[in-house]
C-alpha cells in the first residue's frame, strides 16, 4: 500500500491560488462536500461541510473564501482516501496521510 505522510511540526500551511468560478461551481455540484467554516476551524465538525464529512464517495473542496471565513484545521491523525481539492488554506497540526486511493489537488501559487 502506497501512502504519503505529511507531518507538521510546527504546522504546515497549504496555500492555493484563487479559483475561477467554473471550477468552484463544478466542485459544488459534483460528488464534493464543500468546506463552509460556518462553525469554526474544526475539520471533523459536520456543520462546517455542505454534505457531511469527506469520504471516498464524498470528496472535499476547500474554496478560496469559505462562507464562514474560517479555514479548516486538521489537529489529529487524518487519512485521506478521497480527493481533497484545496484552493484556500489547509492548516495541519496533526498528521495527514494520503492513502493509495486518496488524492490531494493543491492549486498552489
Amino acid at each position: 500500500m502506497k501512502m504519503l505522510s505529511l507531518l507538521s511540526m510546527p504546522s504546515r500551511y497549504f496555500n492555493a491560488r484563487t479559483s475561477d468560478s467554473s471550477e468552484e461551481t463544478e466542485a459544488t455540484t459534483g460528488g464534493f462536500t464543500v468546506w463552509t467554516g460556518l462553525q469554526g476551524q474544526h475539520w471533523l465538525d459536520l456543520a462546517n461541510w455542505t454534505k457531511g464529512l469527506p469520504s471516498q464517495e464524498n470528496h472535499a473542496f476547500i474554496p478560496r473564501q469559505p462562507e464562514g471565513h474560517h479555514f479548516p484545521v486538521i489537529s489529529t491523525h487524518c487519512e485521506i482516501n478521497f480527493t481533497l481539492k484545496n484552493e484556500g488554506l489547509l492548516i495541519i497540526h496533526g498528521q495527514l496521510i494520503i492513502m493509495e486511493d486518496g488524492f490531494l489537488q493543491n492549486d498552489g501559487l
